[in-house]
């Protein structure tokens, strides 16, 4: 009875062999039927997969969290696709050049990733295409860092008052150029806040010089692994007033997501923090140091900078793909990826060919919006800068150029 219910499930079978001389039968011992090849493949896939995963979450640098404050915002309407973003030139030979400023002489200064400063002469009346000069180093000795994985500096955020060059380095932190004699002076060092500094970002002045506002993007990670702020979720950027006449620094605004870009209104009441990590622009009080207006953008914002009409230009870089918006869901997933993939690998899931540069009025509203999609003029947007020509300087935290942008 059990045999013969065997036989019928197909759990084994005999296999009758015949003598073709004495006709007598040799029946086989039973063999039993398992699973494909190809089943045994996809369970050792899958078996593979869970240790490699296994292997990214305890590996992991991150304590991802739930991301649930992010609007995303799709290309239509005023963010509507076009090319206005694409026409002007590329100035070679510039790598990393972050923020650019032009001073009264028609002269133009920026910082690069190898920590110099430095300034580029008008040639023939023409902004932006003279002779490079170096006027700092990026080498200040004797002063404390944010990090001591790289040994020199990093300048981002630039403004120009009067005869000096105010510079936010995201190692050094805050400090001063005389541009006659080149004099360098730390004003704000890493380790005058706590905690300490992690990634000085940028700054913007008050009209009198009195008092600067400045960025701290994330107290979590250091230069050289930004991009885990992104993936974990949690918001540690700052505000800092700094006076300049009592040197007294205030933290007046914390719990920032990735506070990048920096800039007052005219009346000086409001002040707008570029949330990187959270696609957005959040206007705040500079009284009571609430938040008066959050507007989403469809890339990551960063260096904010007024025109001479009094409205807002914002440089946006990092569309995020639809990798990115699914892992933006799953905080285990996010956790898995960066216990796998280095850290600049991680800036393989975004879009850094797309970028956007986006003109707002005084009223927060957006007036313009000039993309580039195909990285034809542009990578990887950081800063966008109205020059006395007309055109614009446009910068870039990685790129190999600075580019100069014709009018749109």
């Amino acid at each position: 009875m059990a045999e013969s219910g065997l036989r019928k499930r197909g759990g084994y079978r005999n296999r009758d062999i015949v003598d073709s001389q004495t006709g007598s039968k040799e029946t086989n011992p039973p063999t039993f039927s398992g699973p494909s090849k190809w089943l045994n493949l996809l369970i050792l896939a899958q078996c593979i997969t869970v240790f490699i995963c296994a292997i990214g979450y305890y590996r992991s640098p991150i304590d991802a969290v739930d991301i649930k404050d992010v609007e995303l915002v799709e290309f239509h309407g005023k963010f509507s696709l076009n090319d206005k973003l694409t026409k002007g030139k590329r100035i070679l030979g510039l790598n990393g050049p972050e923020c650019i400023v032009e001073d009264n002489e028609k002269r133009l200064y920026t910082g690069l990733s190898d920590g110099r400063i430095v300034r580029i002469l008008p040639r023939n009346g023409v902004i932006g295409e003279g002779r490079i000069e170096t006027i700092a180093t990026g080498v200040i000795h004797g002063v404390s860092m944010a990090t001591t994985e790289i040994a020199h500096g990093r300048p981002l955020g630039m403004r120009i008052q009067d005869d000096t060059l105010y510079v936010i380095d995201a190692i050094y932190g805050f400090y001063k150029v005389d541009l006659q004699t080149k004099q360098l002076t730390v004003l704000v060092s890493p380790n005058a806040t706590n905690p300490p500094l992690g990634f000085p970002d940028d700054l913007v002045i008050s009209k009198d010089g009195t008092l600067v506002y400045f960025t701290d993007a994330t107290i979590q990670f250091p230069y050289t692994r930004l991009i885990y702020e992104g993936f974990e979720g949690k918001c540690s950027g700052r505000l800092f007033r700094y006076n300049m006449e009592t040197t007294k620094v205030d933290l007046v605004v914390e719990g920032l997501c990735f506070a990048n870009g920096v800039q007052l209104t005219p009346d000086e009441r409001t002040i707008i923090v570029a949330e990187s990590t959270r696609f957005r622009l959040r206007w705040v009080d500079t009284k009571t140091w609430k938040t008066k207006k959050v507007l989403a953008l469809p890339a990551m914002p960063d260096n904010i900078r007024m025109t001479r009409h009094e409205t807002y230009l914002v440089a946006t870089a990092n569309v995020p793909t639809w990798t990115v918006k699914i892992m933006s869901m799953f905080p285990i997933l996010r956790r898995i990826v960066t216990g796998l993939v280095s850290p600049r690998g991680l800036f393989g899931f975004f879009n850094q060919v797309h970028n956007i540069a986006i003109e707002i009025s005084k009223d927060g509203e957006i007036i313009n919006c000039w993309h580039d999609v195909s990285g034809n003029l542009t990578f990887s947007l950081t800063h966008i800068e109205e020059l006395s020509d007309g055109r614009y300087a446009l910068g870039s935290f990685i790129a190999q150029f600075m580019c100069l942008l014709d009018k749109p």
